[in-house]
């Protein structure tokens, strides 16, 4: 698994990356702030993400509930 975190909010996700037969081209977005996370043009895709650690705004209020 690889990591990634929001560069807004700092929130962590773990995903893993898969091989497609085709092309794909798409975006994932932050669940906590709506940032876009990571996009993709390829065949190569990110997949299967998980939030393990919650996004918090600079005043440490949590965007995530």
């Amino acid at each position: 698994m690889k990591k990634l975190t929001c560069s807004i909010c700092g929130a962590i996700y773990l995903y893993e990356e898969e091989r497609l037969i085709y092309r794909d081209k798409d975006e994932k977005n932050c669940e906590c702030c709506g940032n876009i996370l990571i996009s993709w043009n390829g065949s190569k895709i990110p997949t299967r993400f998980k939030l393990i650690k919650e996004g918090v705004k600079k005043s440490n209020d949590s965007f995530c509930e």
